[in-house]
């Protein structure tokens, strides 16, 4: 797996790159070639938090942690992936080995508006359904996903609600 790290206001050394390594090649089992993982870490007073990243075809699994030790905070978020894959093994099992496309793009955007938008990002139109929106959004650790419906073929919304069920937006 191809790893990537970043560190924001914190210093990362070969023993917590040693150890991610072995971390993320437990996980190497459930992709092919292309895997591709990026491990952020960032100090706020003193905790850290790791935001973990892996893309595979289409497919994106995202966590983020915060603790006072990196390797700690780290290890969680790897741990929730691994729950992520092995919850949705069924579902993910044939997507995995034939999707080529990658999902989505992120693009950095800056603007002087009142308004700022920080952030662009590019979904893929391929047309999928309801459970499998809802899937992908669970697998990023979001709340909402929009994606377009395979059995109306129309832009829509899954979102997460409070209690824990999911809601769909579906513009008039």
């Amino acid at each position: 797996m191809e790893t990537t790290m970043t560190a924001k206001r914190v210093t990362i050394r070969e023993p917590f790159t040693t150890k991610v390594e072995a971390r993320l090649a437990k996980l190497d089992r459930y992709f092919g070639e292309g895997a591709k993982a990026n491990i952020t870490a960032s100090r706020e007073g003193n905790r850290v938090t790791v935001e973990v990243t892996i893309k595979y075809r289409d497919l994106v699994f995202r966590s983020e942690r915060t603790n006072k030790q990196m390797y700690v905070a780290f290890a969680d978020a790897t741990d929730i992936i691994e729950k992520q894959i092995i919850k949705n093994k069924g579902k993910l099992g044939a997507r995995i080995k034939k999707v080529e496309k990658p999902v989505e793009e992120f693009v950095e955007v800056t603007e002087d508006d009142d308004y700022r938008v920080v952030r662009e990002k590019i979904v893929s139109g391929k047309p999928i359904t309801l459970d499998e929106a809802i899937m992908r959004m669970n697998l990023v650790d979001h709340d909402f996903y929009v994606f377009r419906n395979a059995d109306n073929n129309r832009i829509e919304v899954v979102y997460k609600r409070k209690e824990g069920n999911y809601g769909v937006i579906i513009p008039e």
